[in-house]
């Protein structure tokens, strides 16, 4: 198995990284030969395509563009942030087994003004491994004054074996290696800006054939280019997976499912009562009575906060539904019912992942479990939720990412219609 669909299958890679749009209500809060010249992409649409999904989508504020991904031969976007000029940063490898210049699989670095033309920024070393048969790929960056810090992984090509990196850039254009403590056998997931630097949050021991069961790992760093990790005892309880991670007003919020590995039944673990964690740092986290299990965004609002989920369909079948919840205060939360799509067929289950709000309103994104394509939904304020009716636009098509750009929103996905996976891409404008 290759690299980039090994990783997709980790629990942290199902999640969207979203960030806070301007309207109100409850509001969502992604060595090569150096190429001598950027590459200009330019986003054009497909006119079939462009029809189906506006289509798809209409009646509910969005006009919904593909973008032409050919240009990115097999690129998909895996980490993306915002840029001090309003832009976006994104770093992806590529989704092919191997790459087409016929170079080993890499990070590659792209920008854009306005999420419709991208421009590839020259190759840099740091993102080749300097194993044999080892690959990196970075999953989160986060922006750090005019430069950036990313994290991720440095894997083995059979996906048997990985270890956790980070990277630092002044710039986005030219990167460094960062150092990592106790790296080997884990993994950094997602990153953020704290008080006093970054944490990164990932995989306590990475297993791919026994399961992910030991929980969360945490990184603390001032400037990016140094890692420590937190001693296992200030960490979350062995089995106690943290993701999601939100920096909200005054306190960081998580999202907390529990795993549980082959081999380490006998290994003891606390049960998890808890779905939402609460900390003042980032770095140590205390568990928020009463709060829902089955989380996967968890996002802030103005007003307050809004995550999604599954619930139980019927009591005892072990079967779920997508749910939306709401906060005031991420203290207590309801949960708000996200009707069938019409076009998913009964007995065919589906389930809520990724969240985000822009200038015409709030849009949920499912998977459904028959042929892994994209269900979703929109509301005004997350109280009221209608089903945007996507298929056939967005069969056999995933969307992992969703983020602002200049008034828009950018989705970026994969798509496996074909049998083989490619990057997907849209903009929605008001």
């Amino acid at each position: 198995m290759r690299q980039a669909r090994a990783l997709r299958q980790t629990p942290r890679l199902m999640l969207a990284v979203l960030t806070l749009g301007a309207a109100g209500a409850l509001a969502a809060c992604v060595v090569t030969n150096p190429a001598p010249q950027p590459t200009t992409v330019p986003g054009v649409s497909t006119p079939s395509a462009t029809a189906e999904s506006t289509v798809a989508l209409a009646g509910h504020g969005y006009q919904w563009t593909p973008l032409d991904v050919g240009p990115f031969r097999g690129v998909g976007l895996q980490a993306v942030a915002s840029t001090p000029s309003g832009g976006l940063i994104g770093i992806g490898t590529w989704l092919t087994s191997e790459a087409p210049d016929g170079t080993p699989r890499h990070p590659t670095v792209w920008t854009t003004a306005d999420g419709a033309t991208w421009e590839r920024q020259p190759d840099s070393r740091a993102f080749l491994s300097r194993r044999d048969r080892w690959e990196e790929t970075v999953v989160d960056v986060v922006a750090n004054g005019p430069g950036f810090v990313a994290v991720g992984v440095e894997q083995f090509d059979d996906s048997s074996s990985a270890d956790a990196a980070a990277w630092f850039s002044p710039d986005g254009r030219t990167w460094t290696r960062a150092k990592v403590e106790d790296a080997v056998g884990r993994t950094m997931d997602e990153v953020v800006a704290a008080a006093d630097g970054f944490v990164a949050i990932g995989e306590a021991e990475y297993d791919f054939h026994g399961g992910f069961g030991a929980g969360t790992a945490i990184w603390t760093s001032t400037d990016g280019a140094s890692w420590a990790r937190l001693p296992e005892t200030d960490a979350p309880p062995r089995g106690t997976r943290l993701r999601s991670v939100l920096a909200a007003p005054g306190m960081f919020l998580a999202s907390a499912g529990f795993e549980h590995a082959q081999g380490q039944e006998d290994q003891p673990r606390p049960p998890l009562t808890a779905g939402i964690w609460r900390s003042a740092d980032a770095i140590h986290w205390k568990p928020i009575p009463r709060t829902p299990l089955g989380l996967g965004d968890l996002v802030a609002a103005s007003g307050g906060f809004l995550a999604m989920g599954s619930t139980a369909l019927d009591a005892g079948s072990g079967a779920t539904k997508p749910a939306a919840f709401l906060s005031t205060d991420g203290q207590a939360w309801i949960e708000v019912a996200l009707p069938r799509p019409p076009e998913v067929p009964a007995g065919v289950t589906f389930y809520g992942g990724r969240l985000v709000d822009g200038p015409a309103g709030l849009l949920a994104f499912g998977e459904r479990d028959d042929d892994f394509s994209t269900v979703g939904w929109s509301s005004v304020d997350g109280t009221f939720w209608t089903p945007l009716g996507l298929t056939p636009a967005l069969r056999g098509t995933q969307i992992e990412r969703a983020v602002l750009v200049n008034g828009s929103i950018l989705l970026l996905g994969q798509s496996q219609a074909s049998g083989i996976y490619a990057p997907a891409m849209w903009l929605l404008s008001p």
